[in-house]
């Protein structure tokens, strides 16, 4: 778990300061936020983002690739972003869940196509996270050699 702060450092120049397009490298993220707002989700239908309101005492859930990945996009993670153009402070309290990093990752059972396979091979949820980090930093491979390339489409256009 960490806490975020989004300071108003730019406002002189009139500039909103967060974090840029990114989904989720883990599973699922469990994320409490004050009341300044500034989060919002990208919808791909639209092609616009959409303003994710705050609700005092309210956890915004977010899937991560790796939930994409296990269940073979049927549960999409989701792009998203943070702009805070309020002139005040944010806060966030989020909090990642990736797992066990020994823990195979494959396809569940329910999730295969209707010829039974899935879209990806297994993984180790260390090797996903190592290869994710890997992937955001520019290297080719993670410590183990192993690179973990897929993205979603719209993190790759993001950059």
């Amino acid at each position: 778990m960490s806490k975020n702060s989004y300071n108003f450092l730019l406002k002189r120049r009139n500039i909103g300061i967060g974090i840029g397009a990114h989904t989720d490298f883990g599973a699922v993220t469990l994320l409490l936020q004050d009341a300044v707002g500034g989060l919002q989700v990208f919808d791909d239908p639209s092609e616009t983002w959409i303003d994710v309101v705050p609700v005092s005492g309210a956890l915004v859930v977010n899937l991560g690739d790796l939930m994409r990945r296990w269940s073979n996009d049927r549960y999409m993670s989701n792009l998203h972003r943070v702009i805070n153009t309020s002139g005040r402070e944010r806060y966030s309290v989020p909090f990642f869940f990736g797992g066990n990093p020994d823990f195979l990752v494959k396809c569940l059972p329910t999730c295969v196509d209707e010829k039974g396979e899935a879209k990806y091979g297994p993984v180790s949820v260390g090797q996903w996270v190592q290869g994710r980090y890997a992937d955001t930093y520019g290297e080719k491979e993670n410590e183990k050699g192993m690179a973990v390339p897929e993205l979603s489409r719209h993190a790759v256009s993001a950059r």
